[in-house]
């Protein structure tokens, strides 16, 4: 019995071989885009902020595209007229999240378009695509240049208390230096 589950492995050896080699090639998931579903353009938006002049100028946001194939990061320049697009999958859906960038907060996103649902979240928005269209739908993400650490009136406030109580030492101690001497 022993000897021919061993012979019989020997010669099913350069078959299991071939189906080794093979496999990954009948087997392997693709995380290609879909060919059909719904265009839709990421781009990124600082109001006030001129278009760029040189590449050196660009001011780039990050984002993430996640849908049933994955997730995907990409970055995103600011103010200028050409946007990534992807194409969300028909009677599917996909989430596009703007990672935080330091020195600006998010604003709002602003989706021209038809034939497709958004929903906004946190820092992104939620793409539903019902019906296949060739239409492409831009979705502009609109940041704010972030405030910077103003002191608050209370911290003017304390301010202003303590050089008020250093110039009454130094007028006290001027006084006691004049009156001892």
């Amino acid at each position: 019995m022993v000897r021919k589950l061993v012979y019989g492995f020997n010669l099913s050896l350069p078959v299991l071989f071939t189906v080794v080699l093979l496999t990954p090639f009948f087997t392997a998931e693709s995380n290609a885009q879909p060919t059909e579903g719904c265009p839709v353009a990421i781009c990124a938006s600082i109001p006030g902020l001129p278009p760029p002049e040189s590449e050196s100028e660009l001011i780039f946001f990050d984002y993430e595209y996640t849908d049933s194939f994955g997730a995907e990061t990409f970055e995103v320049a600011a103010n200028v007229q050409k946007c990534p697009a992807f194409i969300v999958q028909q009677f599917g859906g996909a989430q596009i999240t703007q990672l935080p960038r330091r020195g600006y907060n998010l604003e709002s996103v602003e989706c021209e378009g038809t034939g497709i649902d958004f929903i906004e979240v946190e820092n992104g928005i939620l793409v539903a695509c019902d019906e296949a269209r060739r239409e492409l739908t831009t979705c502009t993400f609109v940041n704010q240049i972030g405030s910077l650490n103003v002191p608050t009136m209370s911290e003017w406030g304390m301010t202003g208390v303590a050089a008020a109580l250093g110039l009454i030492g130094v007028f006290y101690a001027v006084r006691r230096r004049k009156a001892s001497a």
